[in-house]
């Protein structure tokens, strides 16, 4: 979703620099999958399996937008197909009245330069907060010039939680 290079550029860091290639690697990485967590989604299109529970034959899918669905499979191993109804939201659903929980593997996402631009920035603000905030110091004054981080209840700033909201997938 976001490169070491998209990184080291947000943070006006040359590419010859290379001194904290590997804090910073592990600190994008780390912030990735907390996106991801905190979404409940995953971003960039890959190939999945996602137990969700249908309530009437149908059920949303997280990994938005659905290309295809390859495999559902219940609890006592039989098959089914699944017809996608939206792609874009995810919803799904199968030829008959249920109310219980399948596995479904599918292929969903968007290509990786297709990630949008808010997530990006994101990912990029919260890997610069971790990075700067590495002694867990919310709050200085120096000389004069004082800072302040607002976190969310997530531990995230702010900002980046205002936009994580907006493509949080809830299940239901």
């Amino acid at each position: 979703m976001v490169t070491l290079s998209e990184l080291k550029g947000y943070l006006q860091i040359p590419e010859t620099v290379t001194t904290y290639d590997t804090k910073l690697s592990m600190i994008l990485y780390s912030v990735i999958e907390r996106v991801q967590k905190y979404c409940n989604r995953l971003f960039v299109q890959a190939t999945t399996t996602e137990r969700i529970k249908l309530i009437g034959g149908f059920g949303f899918l997280s990994n938005t937008p659905i290309i295809s669905i390859s495999d559902v499979v219940d609890d006592d191993g039989y098959s089914y197909s699944a017809k996608i109804i939206d792609s874009t939201t995810g919803e799904i659903s199968i030829d008959f009245l249920t109310n219980r929980e399948y596995n479904f593997t599918y292929e969903g996402g968007v290509p990786v330069e297709n990630v949008p631009a808010d997530i990006k920035l994101a990912i990029m603000q919260w890997s610069e907060f971790i990075y700067n905030n590495q002694a867990g110091i919310r709050k200085f004054n120096i000389s004069g010039y004082s800072s302040e981080s607002s976190i969310s209840k997530a531990g995230m700033p702010v900002e980046v939680e205002a936009v994580l909201n907006a493509y949080k997938h809830t299940r239901l």
